[in-house]
């Protein structure tokens, strides 16, 4: 009888401390995994591929046209591209970004969303890249671009080490 409570107890402690770590990372949110609201801009800094869909697919209604593309598309000016083309530009540059991570987002906004420009800067070393992975947390795709499994992605995320929510 003293063991069987003694096991209970184990797993009862087990199963409490993985809910909390995946509650503490569902309510903080530092990637921006979470369709929620969240402070997009820092979850940018933890993975630009999640939090970027995550903040677009809340507020696509500001957006009509699309830049695209590794890190060399970061220093395109948003407010140029509108002044200078009259559209509204969302710049979704991704740092590491491969030529299958543009393509899938290109898919996805323009079957998601109205697009009438997308701007894509193409570097050498930017275009001999596809499909270079993404086992890094830090560089996961949206289950909505890829079309992966949502369970995978959103499991990483819930049971994601919770020192990241430390650093916020």
């Amino acid at each position: 009888m003293k063991t069987r409570r003694q096991v209970l107890i184990i797993f009862l402690a087990c199963i409490t401390v993985t809910a909390l770590v995946a509650g503490v990372n569902y309510f903080a949110n530092p990637f921006g995994a979470f369709a929620k609201d969240t402070w997009y801009s820092y979850a940018m800094t933890r993975n630009p591929r999640t939090a970027k869909i995550s903040y677009l697919q809340k507020h696509h209604e500001d957006y009509n046209a699309y830049v695209l593309g590794s890190s060399g598309s970061s220093a395109l000016v948003k407010e140029t591209l509108d002044q200078a083309t009259g559209e509204k530009f969302y710049n979704l540059f991704y740092y590491g970004a491969d030529m299958k991570d543009v393509l899938d987002t290109a898919k996805y906004i323009v079957n998601n969303y109205e697009v009438k420009e997308i701007v894509l800067p193409i570097t050498f070393s930017f275009a001999e890249e596809y499909d270079t992975g993404e086992d890094d947390i830090h560089y996961m795709m949206k289950p909505e671009v890829t079309g992966k499994s949502k369970t995978s992605f959103y499991t990483k995320y819930l049971f994601a080490d919770p020192l990241y929510v430390n650093d916020m």
